[in-house]
């Protein structure tokens, strides 16, 4: 067995949404010495903004000229899944949505794992309901530490110091330690966190995103039925047949319609592969963009970023087909009302919505 402590930073969090800087880690033995110690420098692709007091050991320059997340994706999802491997962050439920931000940004599959969070071994340990900083331990504790200047494999691991020293004062083993402190395992599971053994707020929270996902027909981006449907849409294997309508066409709908019927766009997805295509969330990789006119309250037409975006793609020189969705219907024979087939998901949703409307 071995242990892989993590810690993340982000460039900013607009929308309580975590832009990835940068993913340390610290891999060591059950006896705590150190194998691998390391920082990935990412590109955020956001702007940053940190506060006053907070200094990444990186100039921005450096995350400028670093790779996006999707290349360091099989890194992370191989660190965090290793079979023979303990996980631990410092308040890692915060760390853990970050990664879960990202994914649902990049439109990659989510990454399922546990972990053990030693913030909340050591409030368990102290008795207290206060949340420490990792800093504030290591002073208490004669831990060397420096945040001055933040950085991801440093503070990864001040973390595996603050457990190694836990296990010392206590005389108990890592093992031992989650035994008395349950509070501190969580998960990682389809895209939503969970306290293992402490569910309270967040179970609750998500007993009513589920209720809400069932009376909405929206599918607005980091909604979870947008989540929900891009698991769908991966799921989806096109037929092989080159005579079919759509035969290795990849197909994306203006957001004035995707954003609005949920229900119907897993039917359309599902139809398109069967036809031999595939759905497409990006105007970036689409081979046919269908527009959809939407009138706002006062009577003028709602703007489309994808459509604006395949305009100025088509401006400088690529070929994407831009079809009306009326038209788009009849050449394929696409039927929006026609209910997906995937039976063992339709327990899990209610579809429809009667009174949606294409007014905004």
């Amino acid at each position: 067995m071995k242990y892989v402590f993590f810690d993340i930073e982000c460039a900013n969090c607009y929308q309580g949404k975590g832009k990835i800087c940068s993913f340390g880690y610290v891999i060591t033995n059950e006896n705590f010495d150190l194998e691998e110690k390391y920082d990935m420098i990412i590109n955020p692709d956001s702007k940053f903004n940190l506060g006053p007091d907070i200094k990444l050991a990186y100039t921005k320059s450096e995350f400028r000229h670093a790779s996006h997340f999707p290349m360091f994706y099989d890194e992370i999802d191989a660190l965090l899944t290793d079979p023979d491997a303990m996980i631990f962050g410092f308040s890692a439920n915060n760390d853990a949505r970050y990664i879960r931000d990202e994914c649902i940004r990049y439109e990659l599959p989510h990454i399922d794992y546990t972990f053990y969070d030693v913030q909340q071994m050591y409030m368990g340990y102290d008795s207290t309901k206060n949340q420490p900083s990792l800093v504030g331990i290591c002073e208490k504790y004669g831990i060397p530490e420096s945040q001055d200047v933040h950085k991801s494999d440093d503070d990864a691991f001040m973390t595996m110091e603050v457990l190694r020293n836990l296990c010392n004062i206590t005389n108990k083993t890592v093992i031992e330690l989650v035994h008395d402190y349950p509070r501190s395992v969580g998960e990682m599971k389809n895209g939503e966190f969970r306290w293992v053994n402490n569910p309270g707020k967040e179970e609750k929270n998500q007993k009513n995103k589920k209720k809400k996902m069932g009376k909405s027909n929206q599918m607005r981006k980091y909604s979870a039925n947008y989540r929900y449907f891009l698991r769908f849409c991966n799921s989806l294997v096109p037929s092989d047949n080159d005579a079919l309508t759509l035969y290795g066409k990849r197909v994306c709908f203006s957001v004035n319609y995707e954003e609005r019927h949920f229900s119907q766009m897993l039917s359309i997805a599902e139809q398109i592969s069967t036809l031999g295509g595939k759905y497409d969330c990006s105007s970036d990789t689409c081979d046919i963009f269908v527009k959809y006119e939407l009138i706002k309250a006062d009577g003028t037409p709602k703007k489309c970023p994808r459509l604006a975006h395949v305009i100025e793609k088509n401006n400088n020189g690529n070929n994407i087909a831009v079809i009306d969705f009326e038209d788009f219907l009849c050449l394929t024979g696409i039927d929006p009302e026609k209910r997906f087939s995937d039976s063992k998901n339709k327990s899990d949703i209610v579809y429809e919505n009667k009174n949606a409307q294409d007014v905004v």
